[in-house]
C-alpha cells in the first residue's frame, strides 16, 4: 500500500488534487448515505480539504451540491483542514471558512501540533473541534516524556469550546491519560487499525441485526428518524450510564450504554413499547417511596408533556442497587429529527457526586446533611444548595438541566452576596427587584421564621428566553447545625399549562356568548385563529350541511377558496375569491369593526343570497376571528 504521504504531493504538483478530493468527496458521501438506507443509522464521516481546495472559488458550492445529491446533513458530513493551511493565506482560508460555517459545516483543524502554529491562535481561528496530530501524541508520550504541553492545549481548547480530538492513541494507559486530562475524543489503533467500510459496519450493524426487535426498530426508523450514532456516543462519553432512542408514537426503542475497554457504543436491548416496559421494570428496581412519583412522570402523555415547545425534562430518583438505594439522575429531551416525535433519555448515577462534593467540603460525616441534600434533589430539584447560615459559605448540588447554562458558581464564601451579584444577570428583567429584596438573608429568614418553607416563582433568562423556575428553602434540623436547603426547579410545564387552560377557559366562555348571540341570525359561524388559520364550524342549518364544508381544519382560508369554486354561483366565484383573502379582512378589520360582503349560495342547484359578516374578538384573543353567514333572501334565478 502507498502512504497518502507519498502520492498526495505527487498530485498537489501535478495539479490533479482538486481531481482525487473530489472523488473521495463524493465516495464518502455515497458512503453515509449507503449506511442510512441498508442499516437505518448515521455514521458521521470526515474528509479531508487540501489546501489547493481552499483556492477553488467553487469549493462551497461543491460541497453544498454534494450534500444535497446525497441528502445528507451538515452534522454528517465534516471536514477536515490540516493545521498548516492555516498558516498559509490565512486571510483566504479564514474567508472559506467562515462561508462553510454559516452553512452549518463543522470544521476541524487537523494535525494540530506539526509545529506550523502557535496556541494563540486558537482563540482567533474559526474551528468547531481539534485534532491532535498522531506523531505529536505518541511523541509526548515516548518514553514517559512530559505530557503538560498537550494538557495545556485541551485546557485551552475547553476554555474556547472547542473539543479536541487525540489521535495515534495506541495504549490503555494513553487513553486513560487522555480521559484524565479532559480530551472529549480518542482515535487510534488501540480501538482499531483503518478498515474497508463492509469491516468497519460490524463495529455498529452485527448486533442490531441479529435481534429481531432492533431489526423491526431499525426498519422503522429507516423509514422516519435516523439514529445518530455520533450524538449518542457523545452522551455515553459525558457521563451517562445509558441511553434511551424512544420512538414516541409506536413506543419501539433501544437501548445503549457504554461498556468495554474503550465505551464502544452498543445496544444492550430494544423493545416494541418503552412505555409499557419502563412500568413493568420501575416496580422491580426502584426504591419503594419513589416508584409512584417516577411511574406517574413516565407515564407516556405526562411525559410528552413535558418536553412541549422544546423543554426538557430532569428527575431524581433511586434505584435498588445491591439491597440499597442509589440515586440516579434522568434528563429527557426531544431528538432533533424531522419529525420531533423521537425522544432520548439518559440515565446517570449521582451516588458518586453527592458524596464525592460532600466529602471535599467536609460534609460527609454529617449524615443528616447528606440525607437533606439527597432528599431535596429526590424531589426533582434541577440545582440544590446547600448554605451555612453562620458563614454564608455553600455548595451547590446540580442534577444537569439548563439552570448549569448559566455559570453560576458552584461553591463560595457568601451565599447572599453572591445571590445579589447574580441576579440582575441571570434573572428576567421584571423580576429582578422582587427577587433580590427575597433573597436577602435578613428577608429570607424572616420568611422561614415561623414556617417550615418559603418559595418564589420567578423567571431566569435560557438562552435569550425567559423561562419559569421556582425556589424553595427549608430549614435543616438544628442537629444539623445552622444551615438551610435551596432548591431550585424548572416550571415552565406548569405554568405554560396553567395559561393554556386558562386561554381555553376564556375563548370558550368568549365563543360560547358570541355563538349564542348570534345562533337567531346566523345560520353557520365559524371561530378562527388567524395565527394558525386553525377553525372550528358550527352549523344550525342543514341545508348549509349538505354542502359537505368542512367543519374544522387548519388552514381555513385556503379551504375556504377552495371551497367557492364547488358550492359558490358561478357568477359570484369571482368576486368573492378576490375579496375573500386573509390579508383583505385583516386589513378591513384593523379599520373598521367588521368585513361584510354578500354573494349567492346554490342549494339543491337554486342560488341563495347569503351574507358574511366577520369579526374580531373583543378581549386578549385578539388574534381569533368569528365569521358568521346567514341567509339573506332566495331566488330561483339562473
Amino acid at each position: 500500500m502507498v502512504s497518502p504521504g507519498v502520492f498526495i504531493p505527487l498530485f498537489e504538483k501535478n495539479d490533479l488534487i482538486r481531481d482525487l478530493d473530489n472523488y473521495v468527496w463524493r465516495e464518502a458521501a455515497a458512503q453515509v448515505r449507503d449506511w442510512k438506507e441498508r442499516l437505518g443509522i448515521s455514521v458521521p464521516v470526515s474528509v479531508n480539504v487540501s489546501r489547493v481546495d481552499i483556492y477553488d472559488q467553487n469549493l462551497v458550492e461543491n460541497f453544498v451540491a454534494i450534500l444535497n445529491e446525497y441528502e445528507l446533513t451538515t452534522e454528517e458530513f465534516l471536514l477536515e483542514i490540516t493545521e498548516s493551511a492555516y498558516t498559509q493565506d490565512s486571510e483566504q482560508l479564514i474567508s472559506t471558512v467562515d462561508s462553510l460555517r454559516s452553512l452549518g459545516f463543522k470544521i476541524e483543524m487537523d494535525d494540530f501540533g506539526t509545529g506550523y502554529s502557535s496556541l494563540n491562535m486558537l482563540s482567533t481561528l474559526p474551528i468547531d473541534a481539534l485534532k491532535l496530530d498522531m506523531l505529536f501524541i505518541r511523541n509526548a508520550f515516548k518514553d514517559g516524556r512530559d505530557t503538560r504541553l498537550i494538557e495545556a492545549i485541551i485546557d485551552i481548547a475547553d476554555s474556547l469550546g472547542v473539543p479536541v480530538i487525540a489521535e495515534g492513541v495506541e495504549t490503555e494507559d494513553q487513553l486513560k491519560a487522555l480521559r484524565a486530562m479532559g480530551c472529549d475524543i480518542v482515535q487510534g489503533y488501540y480501538f482499531s487499525k483503518p478498515l474497508p467500510p463492509d469491516e468497519y459496519e460490524c463495529f455498529f450493524s452485527d448486533k442490531p441485526l441479529s435481534s429481531g426487535n432492533s431489526s423491526s426498530f431499525m426498519k422503522s426508523a429507516r423509514k422516519k428518524d435516523i439514529i445518530s450514532i455520533g450524538r449518542i456516543s457523545s452522551a455515553l462519553t459525558s457521563g451517562y450510564e445509558s441511553i434511551y432512542y424512544v420512538d414516541a408514537d409506536s413506543g419501539r426503542y433501544v437501548e445503549f450504554n457504554a461498556q468495554g475497554r474503550c465505551e464502544d457504543l452498543q445496544i444492550q436491548r430494544s423493545g416494541t413499547d418503552f412505555f409499557a416496559d419502563t412500568q413493568s421494570n420501575l416496580q422491580k428496581y426502584v426504591y419503594k417511596e419513589d416508584r409512584e412519583r417516577v411511574s406517574l412522570s413516565l407515564q407516556k402523555n405526562v411525559l410528552l408533556d413535558q418536553l412541549m415547545g422544546g423543554h426538557h425534562f430532569a428527575m431524581t430518583y433511586r434505584l435498588v442497587i445491591g439491597n440499597a438505594p442509589t440515586y440516579y439522575h434522568m434528563l429527557a429531551v426531544r431528538a432533533e429529527t424531522r419529525t420531533g416525535r423521537n425522544i432520548v433519555i439518559g440515565v446517570s448515577n449521582m451516588e458518586n457526586q453527592l458524596h464525592q462534593a460532600l466529602e471535599d467540603d467536609g460534609l460527609l460525616s454529617k449524615h443528616h446533611a447528606f440525607f437533606s441534600i439527597a432528599k431535596a434533589l429526590s424531589m426533582d430539584f434541577e440545582s440544590v444548595y446547600y448554605v451555612d447560615l453562620t458563614s454564608g459559605a455553600y455548595t451547590e448540588f446540580t442534577a444537569q438541566g439548563a439552570y448549569e447554562e448559566l455559570e453560576i458558581e458552584t461553591t463560595g464564601k457568601d451565599f447572599f452576596a453572591e445571590t445579589q451579584i447574580n441576579v440582575p444577570s441571570v434573572v428576567y428583567s421584571e423580576d429582578i427587584e422582587r427577587v433580590s429584596h427575597a433573597m436577602r438573608k435578613e428577608n429570607l429568614l424572616a420568611a422561614l421564621d415561623g414556617s417550615p418553607a418559603f418559595s418564589l416563582d420567578y423567571r431566569l433568562m435560557i438562552n435569550g428566553t425567559p423561562a419559569w423556575y421556582r425556589l424553595k428553602a427549608v430549614k435543616i434540623d438544628k442537629s444539623a447545625g445552622s444551615h438551610i436547603v435551596i432548591g431550585i426547579s424548572d416550571i415552565s410545564s406548569i405554568i405554560r399549562q396553567e395559561i393554556e387552560y386558562k386561554q381555553a377557559h376564556r375563548s370558550s366562555v368568549t365563543f360560547a356568548s358570541i355563538a349564542q348571540t348570534l345562533a337567531a341570525d346566523y345560520f353557520s359561524i365559524y371561530y378562527v385563529d388567524t395565527e394558525t388559520d386553525e377553525f372550528i364550524e358550527y352549523s344550525s342549518y342543514d341545508e348549509y350541511r349538505k354542502l359537505g364544508i368542512e367543519k374544522s381544519g387548519g388552514d381555513f382560508f385556503a379551504l375556504s377558496r377552495s371551497n367557492i369554486r364547488n358550492v359558490v354561483y358561478p357568477e359570484d366565484q369571482e368576486k368573492i375569491l378576490r375579496v375573500f383573502t386573509k390579508e383583505n379582512i385583516l386589513a378591513e378589520l384593523k379599520t373598521n369593526r367588521t368585513f361584510t360582503t354578500t354573494y349567492r349560495l346554490l342549494f339543491d342547484g337554486a342560488p341563495c343570497y347569503v351574507c358574511l359578516k366577520a369579526i374580531r374578538m373583543e378581549d386578549a384573543d385578539s388574534h381569533h376571528i368569528v365569521i358568521g353567514v346567514n341567509n339573506c333572501r332566495c331566488s330561483d334565478e339562473t
